[in-house]
């Protein structure tokens, strides 16, 4: 909200100072000047807000596979941005239930995923609860954005390097315990290309929760896959479904498996029911 509140007050003021001072009013055609010149100032205050993010993303030195505490002001900025974006490219996002997400504390968040915009959906719904991701490795080689997943604490997973996922899982749980960030996991392990309603879950998905001891809460989505396919001709619509939250002593006596599979039934059962909304 920050950067669209500062994109309009740079804009109203740069085209404000540009029509007084700029312009000499003889005549009453003179005053359609001021229509492109507010269109050149917010398309110019727009773009700032870009190269701000650029500006605070690209210095950002990626040491290690881990930050050893995720940043609170990245998490902001990116949230903002995210805002920003969403903002920018014009979709809207329909949430229910999330009046079931625990009001304080850590939790590990399971989503089911279809698109590159899920882990980024999830932080504009729930803003300020500073969630980092278990994501894949590519991410990390993508310009200034890697300064930011890095500083958000994502977690770096290479699904070849079995002892990298090891660290991988013991430095979520230590996010965990050391109240630093809430943990989202798509325990679908990649995207879901397929009309299947879901990929069959990773059988460890729930592993971290069990470690960190912390509710697990339970989200579908549907319609982010169609943000990059609409724009900029077509507004997308997203529906953002907070299934059940579970708490700890609620499910410390299953096993791993058994988890991951009563997750797995309740995700598919609303990824099948959300197919009907539009």
């Amino acid at each position: 909200m920050f950067l669209i509140c500062l994109a309009w007050f740079n804009s109203i003021l740069s085209t404000t100072l540009i029509s007084v001072f700029a312009l000499t009013y003889s005549s009453w055609w003179d005053y359609l000047w001021i229509l492109p010149i507010a269109l050149g100032c917010t398309i110019a205050s727009h773009l700032f807000n870009f190269v701000l993010f650029a500006i605070f993303g690209a210095p950002v030195r990626v040491k290690g596979d881990f930050i050893d505490k995720p940043s609170k002001f990245y998490h902001w900025a990116t949230e903002e941005c995210l805002t920003f974006l969403k903002y920018f490219i014009g979709f809207s996002i329909k949430t229910e239930g999330l009046e079931k997400v625990p009001s304080n504390g850590r939790f590990v968040l399971l989503v089911n995923h279809k698109s590159n915009f899920d882990g980024l959906i999830c932080s504009i719904v729930l803003r300020n609860r500073q969630i980092s991701f278990i994501s894949k490795k590519e991410i990390f080689d993508i310009p200034i954005v890697k300064g930011y997943v890095y500083k958000m604490g994502y977690l770096k997973l290479d699904r070849d390097d079995v002892r990298q996922n090891v660290k991988v899982i013991r430095k979520a749980q230590e996010y965990l315990v050391k109240d630093y960030a809430c943990i989202g996991v798509c325990p679908e392990g990649t995207r879901n290309k397929t009309d299947e309603p879901l990929l069959p879950f990773k059988p460890g998905a729930t592993k971290v929760a069990f470690l960190g001891k912390v509710p697990v809460v339970i989200v579908t989505m549907k319609g982010a896959e169609t943000i990059g396919k609409n724009f900029p001709f077509k507004k997308s619509k997203v529906f953002f479904r907070v299934v059940e939250t579970i708490n700890y002593e609620d499910y410390k006596d299953m096993t791993t498996v058994e988890l991951t599979q009563y997750a797995e039934e309740k995700m598919r059962e609303n990824v099948i029911d959300m197919r009907k909304l539009k």
